[in-house]
């Protein structure tokens, strides 16, 4: 029989039970902080050790598979939805073609970092580095989570497979053919062709290593020309700009020839990014060109063109690589698309080149005042039989101000 007294004594009990629950509620709310920090990384051994300057990061790992994954986990932590990839972009360790071609694929809608695999199979450290990205996948591209690129075999198809991995492969049979594969590929995300295309002789491909930072920061288009033609796949590629292509050669006369440029100037605007003379010098010329003008879109969303870093004063980031190691430098592309914009610089293992010397003096820091100063920041990729210790140490006074006496 229920009496007023037995509803008493539940309902007693019922409120001491709800006053524990929102104050265990509450707590979460107000006191929880969950440990991201705690989080088990497969791959974290690509981390052999850090030299940090005041003014300069050191990244690398054992080999060049290590060095992409400290890359990657530099720019994409994956502690929650928000700061994973979309898809990671696998390339070939032996095909620095198909990875200079594959930076752009670094912007946006695909937003993932560069790794490299072997052509029949993917180390263990990438795929555990896979694994841990555990990418979104592309909402335009049926939540596809890994790009491959270029010249890898059925066997690393497979293993994605096994691994319930869902992927696309963009193939071409040379390196032109792949660079309109993407080309076409991009466009059909994003709804259009980039009117801007950086242009570089294949003759001459490491004066491109600097261009896959802007590619990665803009997702502007990039194909490859041979020094006495224009490639078939390569032209149709322009064809697709309508005659309003915007290009932006590479490299020097001694690889590119008259009628070559005569070709190109069939498809749109040609201009020719300064400083060609050598790798670091175009490396140098890049980083402070800057072309802007009319362009990009209809009437109703009307905007300026504006192409290059333009980077002439302090308050910058730059990435410094050793051309040697491409495998570094266009893995290292992923760090202008996450974190600090800012482009790539070329040193040898134990000097800086005289034209990447005075363009640091040029954008070094002033001394000012606390809250104005401005302040430059290197990333160093590679090991240091890449780039020494001496060099990092020299990299540091020119990024860092000079105080006054």
């Amino acid at each position: 029989m229920i009496t007023n007294e037995l509803l008493k004594k539940r309902f007693k009990v019922v409120l001491i039970v709800e006053g524990i629950l929102a104050l265990v509620i509450l707590y979460l709310f107000m006191f929880y902080q969950p440990n991201y920090t705690n989080i088990k990384v497969n791959s974290s051994e690509a981390f052999e050790k850090s030299i940090v300057t005041g003014n300069t990061t050191r990244i690398y790992g054992k080999n060049f598979y290590e060095t992409a994954i400290a890359i990657s986990q530099a720019a994409y932590p994956a502690t929650f939805e928000d700061n994973k990839p979309n898809a990671v972009i696998l390339v070939n360790g032996e095909e620095k073609n198909d990875g200079i071609l594959s930076a752009r694929l670094i912007d946006h809608p695909i937003n993932g970092p560069i790794l490299y695999a072997e052509k029949e199979s993917i180390p263990k450290v990438t795929l555990d580095e896979i694994k841990r990205l555990n990418p979104k996948g592309i909402f335009a591209d049926r939540k596809n989570q890994v790009i491959l690129v270029g010249n890898i075999g059925d066997k690393v198809e497979s293993q994605l497979n096994n691994e319930g991995i869902k992927f696309r492969h963009l193939i071409g049979n040379d390196p032109f053919e792949l660079g309109r594969k993407i080309d076409d590929y991009l466009a059909t995300l994003k709804g259009n062709h980039k009117d801007s295309v950086i242009i570089a002789p294949i003759e001459m491909s490491d004066y491109a290593l600097s261009e896959t930072a802007w590619s990665a920061n803009t997702g502007d288009g990039f194909l490859f020309i041979t020094k006495n033609s224009l490639p078939k796949s390569t032209e149709e590629a322009l064809k697709s700009r309508h005659g309003k292509a915007y290009m932006y050669l590479l490299g020097n006369d001694k690889f590119i020839s008259k009628d070559t440029k005569k070709e190109l100037l069939k498809y749109g605007h040609l201009q020719k990014i300064p400083g060609g003379k050598d790798v670091y010098a175009q490396a140098v010329g890049f980083a402070n060109y800057n072309d802007i003008g009319k362009n990009f879109g209809w009437w109703i969303n009307k905007r300026f063109r504006r192409f290059g870093w333009g980077i002439t004063e302090a308050g910058h980031n730059f990435i410094f690589v050793n051309p040697k190691d491409w495998h570094s430098a266009v893995a290292s592309s992923t760090l202008t698309h996450k974190g600090n914009h800012g482009p790539i610089l070329l040193v040898e293992k134990d000097s800086i080149p005289d034209s990447v010397k005075e363009y640091l003096e040029v954008v070094k820091p002033i001394d000012t005042y606390g809250q104005g100063q401005l302040y430059n920041h290197g990333w160093i990729i590679g090991t240091e039989d890449m780039i020494s210790t001496k060099v990092q140490a020299d990299l540091d006074n020119f990024l860092s101000y000079e105080e006054e006496d």
